[in-house]
């Protein structure tokens, strides 16, 4: 059954399509935005490499990927990449590390 789009529906398209053909910066980002994109993008990044190393199911990746994505791993990686970064994204990542939620 195909159900028709609301126009609530057509914003959000419009919206994401506008995000996504332009630029972001993050210097105009807030720190717990940074925050909330970096966790995204880091589990996005472990749940493909879980996948892509062995054949499980489903409860199995999420329990290797719980070991992987949580603050202590990510602090671990990042030692491991900090020597790489630009001035500029070691900032954006202070910015990031350093937000703290309600």
């Amino acid at each position: 059954m195909v159900q028709k789009l609301k126009n609530s529906d057509y914003d959000l398209l419009n919206d994401i399509e506008q995000l996504a053909g332009g630029k972001a910066d993050p210097n105009e980002l807030s720190s717990l935005a940074l925050a909330y994109m970096g966790d995204c993008v880091f589990e996005m990044l472990v749940r493909t490499y879980v996948i892509y190393k062995g054949g499980r199911h489903v409860k199995g990746l999420n329990i290797i990927s719980d070991k992987m994505v949580n603050a202590k791993a990510q602090s671990d990686m990042y030692n491991r990449i900090k020597d790489m970064l630009t001035d500029e994204e070691a900032g954006v990542y202070r910015r990031g590390r350093n937000a703290k939620s309600a």
